[in-house]
């Protein structure tokens, strides 16, 4: 053999990841084939109708415009929109590329009886979901920066699954859905850096969580079946519940907040009464429900809590036109209606200053409610207009108010169960219907038990009570038209039930201050006022006192005129003395 190296050429001159060089040795008279790796090139997936992902042989891939050449080891892959039209990519042995990385917002599928192995990893990002159904054994890091992976290969610990081997998954948006091949605890292997999103389909499965979920990391929980974090997470970012059950077995806080907006939250009752703990927690829908939750505060829209709502500064402010069902012991702060149904069925204890406002939508109480050093309003804001309505159960507020301001109306509708004030003599009236604004009540059952009585009670104002039904106790002051100041009107009509004003210390007065019109109506039932007079006027002498006795009972010891313009009308009610 003469001449050089240069006489002789390799065809073709490499092939995919390979590169070929000829070495011509004079004095050994010998020419070498050097076959060397051609370093990292990177192919795109374009598919074909066998759609295999295979070594060297069937040319499903690009990596320059126009030409299709087969997959070599060592390389990068890139799933996206080219190969959407073969999305499923059969894998028939081993493969081990340097990356390989889905980005399509299309769907992929990787199936077969092979798997992706070697020290490379694996990213996901675009809108579309991967399927991994086959076991790989690869090392290097997987990303999942967005769309969904759907895990449907069994997990073997330490030794192959869908997302490789004893690696670091770093979920940043990605959802992870779980399938029924594959329910496995994936917690320890989270990158435990950086703001991890934590997104959780379990899809009808049952999943623990055995390791703390990184302090920096959001949570979200999707889809039917059940995630249970056993370990105590505390987590900076916020947490919520979709679909499905995230349940807890120990303590946790979840700092950046709680939302509830489907499926239910199971707090894991845990013993002593011990508090999961929350920064803002937003309840949207769904269920909260086993156990004793303290937010730093709580937006009610819609759903049921089926567990305790501490703090007893911690407000809960009900909003938009849902329904929130309050069905246990609850000992959270203030309580604001702006709008939609806020349901008490369970009790709302608290000792401190969460008195109840309704300013907007109703609430209504079938529970028990014992605020007894907070007040109780409806209409408490500018133009708002706030309806309490109670069917049973014991209700036991300071003091209550309706109408509070003006422009502003509020009702308190009564049809069973035992309302209560506890307030003395600190205020003029613990119980006033039409403070500024217009106030309504009314009785149709159950027990109201008041120290002072007022309809109408304050500049301006207009105030409307009916008594149908049930027991209306006052123990002081009952006063039908308190302040004529700006115009204003009272009225008390009595159709049925009882109003109990025997041996109070005061008489019932209509009409009680200058300008001011009140209006006494006895249709039905009963007035029992033994003891006391029925009195016009405070000495103003421009109060208007009406009194019309149509039907029903009356018993007071007569009526007591000081001035004013004033006139009773006996039509049919029984009218009987007290004296004796």
């Amino acid at each position: 053999m003469g001449g050089s190296a240069a006489n002789f050429a390799v065809s073709p001159a490499s092939a995919p990841g390979q590169t070929y060089t000829l070495v011509h040795d004079a004095s050994a008279k010998t020419l070498t084939l050097n076959v060397a790796a051609a370093g990292a090139v990177t192919y795109q997936w374009i598919g074909s109708a066998t759609s295999d992902w295979d070594i060297g042989t069937t040319a499903n891939w690009s990596n320059a415009p126009g030409a299709l050449v087969v997959y070599a080891d060592a390389s990068d892959v890139v799933f996206n929109a080219n190969g959407s039209a073969f999305p499923t990519v059969n894998i028939p042995g081993t493969v081990s590329p340097s990356s390989a990385t889905v980005s399509a917002a299309t769907d992929y599928t990787f199936s077969g009886t092979g798997k992706i192995s070697g020290t490379g990893g694996l990213s996901k990002s675009g809108a579309g979901k991967l399927t991994i159904s086959t076991a790989n054994d690869y090392t290097g890091a997987t990303s999942l920066d967005s769309g969904t992976v759907n895990l449907n290969a069994t997990e073997t610990p330490g030794t192959s699954g869908p997302l490789g081997k004893n690696n670091t998954i770093s979920l940043l948006g990605a959802t992870l859905q779980y399938s029924a091949a594959n329910t496995a605890d994936y917690s320890s292997r989270f990158n435990p850096s950086g703001a991890q999103t934590v997104n959780i389909d379990t899809a009808g499965q049952n999943v623990t969580f055995a390791t703390a979920l990184p302090s920096a990391a959001t949570l979200s929980k999707v889809g039917n079946g059940t995630l249970t974090l056993s370990a105590s997470n505390n987590i900076s970012g916020l947490a919520t519940v979709s679909a499905g059950t995230l349940a807890l077995t120990a303590t946790n806080t979840f700092a950046g907040g709680l939302t509830v907006s489907g499926g239910i939250l199971d707090l894991g009752n845990i013993p002593g009464g011990v508090n999961q703990a929350a920064g803002p927690v937003t309840i949207s829908g769904g269920t909260i429900t086993n156990g004793s939750l303290l937010g730093s505060s709580y937006a009610g829209q819609s759903g049921t809590v089926a567990a305790k709502l501490a703090g007893q500064n911690i407000p809960l402010t009900k909003t938009t036109s849902g329904t929130l069902v309050l069905s246990t012991n609850n000992t959270c702060g203030l309580i604001t209606v702006n709008a939609g149904i806020l349901a008490i069925t369970g009790s709302q204890t608290n000792t401190g200053a969460g008195g109840i406002a309704v300013d907007g939508g109703i609430l209504t109480n079938s529970g028990s409610i014992n605020i007894g050093t907070a007040a109780m309003y409806a209409g408490n804001a500018a133009a708002s207009k706030g309806v309490i309505n109670i069917g049973a159960g014991t209700v036991v507020p300071a003091k209550f108010e309706a109408g509070l301001v003006a422009g502003a109306s509020g009702a308190l509708n009564i049809s069973g169960g035992n309302f209560t004030t506890t307030q003395g003599t600190v205020d003029d009236a613990n119980f006033r219907v039409g403070k500024v604004g217009y106030g309504a009540f009314t009785l149709s059952g159950g027990t109201v038990t008041v120290q002072r009585f007022q309809s109408q009670g304050g500049t301006g104002a207009t105030g409307i009570s009916l008594v149908s039904g049930g027991t209306l106790n006052v123990i002081e002051n009952l006063i039908i038209g308190r302040n004529g100041a700006a115009g204003g009107q009272g009225v008390l009509t009595v159709s049925g039930g009882t109003v109990n004003h025997a041996a109070a210390a005061a008489a019932i007065n209509v009409g009680n201050a200058s300008g001011v019109r009140g209006e006494l109506n006895l249709t039905g039932g009963t007035i029992n006022n033994t003891g006391q007079t029925v009195s016009f006027g405070a000495g103003s002498g421009t109060a208007t006192g009406i009194v019309n006795l149509n039907a029903g009972l009356l018993i007071a010891n007569g009526f007591l005129v000081t001035d004013g313009a004033n006139a009773v009308n006996l039509n049919g009610a029984t009218l009987q003395s007290s004296l004796t």
